[in-house]
């Protein structure tokens, strides 16, 4: 038996439902318990429910949804690591600044004009950690001529944020695959000891919580294919999520 809907949408029934319930609770008690019966058994013919890593959110489907799986999709896994990339960027950004402020200072003092470096591929290094957010969050093979360029200049001046971007993209890649989860465990479990030898700042925090969601946040792997194949909007979206960098600041 299939759970009445409003809209395609069954929790905002359950709300319109509990409204009704509300309104004519004084004589109509039982039929109103007969029509919550059956809201409640179509919520539990619910399988798997995909969330986000929210407390609050898990704690509703829970109790909306007791038989369901409960999945924490990976695109929130993947863009925690793209903003340890990030952060590692905007804090390199900010040191270039300041760097920049004080030699723009020292030369006012020498009665000099200042001229700032500039790279090979025609960028200061202020306007380089700038211009490299986009490709930060790309996979390499999907970068432009301009962007492999862009990425080998910031590598060499910045090994910190090469070392966070192998990680993310690695990380990345593990989600990526239609693997088995107990296979995609061993490589998580071969990323973490990267962390521990790379000793990055945020990724322990990282760790950390990818730990504490890892068999919610795995599910998704052996539940994604199939969801994909049932739903055209999932795939278009799947597809254009390494184009989402604008999003994800």
């Amino acid at each position: 038996m299939e759970a009445p809907l409003i809209n395609d949408y069954p929790i905002r029934n359950l709300k319109a439902r509990r409204r009704r319930w509300e309104v004519n609770i004084a004589g109509k008690k039982k039929k109103v318990n007969r029509d919550w019966s059956i809201i409640a058994q179509g919520r539990r013919m619910v399988k798997e429910v995909t969330l986000d890593m929210a407390s609050s959110m898990n704690l509703i489907v829970k109790k909306c949804f007791p038989k369901a799986t409960r999945v924490i999709d990976r695109f929130h896994v993947q863009r925690l690591a793209c903003d340890v990339v990030q952060e590692l960027r905007i804090k390199h950004r900010w040191e270039a600044i300041d760097q920049d402020n004080a030699q723009c200072k020292q030369a006012k003092k020498e009665g000099k004009e200042h001229t700032p470096l500039v790279l090979e591929n025609g960028d200061t290094l202020k306007q380089l950690l700038v211009r490299s957010r986009c490709l930060l969050f790309k996979p390499s093979h999907k970068w432009t001529e301009s962007q492999k360029i862009r990425a080998n200049l910031l590598f060499n001046i910045y090994p910190d944020i090469e070392s966070a971007y192998d990680l993310s993209h690695h990380l990345y890649l593990i989600y990526s695959r239609n693997i088995e989860p107990p296979v995609a465990m061993t490589h998580l479990a071969l990323w973490f000891n990267q962390i521990e030898i790379t000793d990055l700042p945020s990724f322990p925090v990282l760790k950390k919580l990818l730990k504490h969601i890892i068999r919610t946040s795995l599910t998704s792997l052996k539940t994604e294919a199939p969801m994909l194949q049932q739903n055209p909007s999932i795939q278009k979206l799947k597809t254009s999520e390494d184009n989402l960098g604008a999003f994800l600041m």
